[in-house]
């Protein structure tokens, strides 16, 4: 099922980055950084929804693994460098702040399943008494 799972989800994440991108270097970026932030922000979620493993593995490693391959960003740094150095640098650095948008996602889906958990106990407390 797992195989099943990452190849339709695969097929989806790779078809949609391919429709996305285009071939545009700014848009291949946004489409790490953008699945960079969704991974984190599911990552807690599965977590506290105990998602069955063949969707989480299909969404993770097939969905989001086609959707940001950073293989096309990395060819991309490769062709900008003899001509380009400074963008090349920028690229990298952008590269690693996409990466945090992972951690963030997680930041701020912790503090929001929390908040709103709080609240729905709070309110289940003063319906019970």
């Amino acid at each position: 099922m797992n195989i099943v799972s990452i190849l339709i989800f695969g097929f989806i994440g790779g078809i949609i980055r391919f429709v996305w991108t285009n071939g545009n270097s700014a848009d291949v970026l946004f489409v790490n950084a953008l699945g960079a932030l969704i991974l984190g922000v599911l990552y807690v979620l599965w977590q506290r929804a105990h998602v069955k493993p063949w969707l989480e593995i299909g969404l993770s490693a097939g969905f989001i693994g086609s959707f940001t391959t950073f293989s096309s960003l990395m060819i991309e740094i490769v062709q900008f460098y003899p001509n380009h150095w400074f963008y090349s640098m920028i690229w990298i650095l952008a590269s690693f702040g996409a990466i945090a948008l992972c951690a963030v996602g997680m930041g701020f889906t912790n503090y929001f399943t929390m908040h709103f958990n709080s609240k729905d106990d709070a309110q289940n407390n003063e319906q019970s008494a």
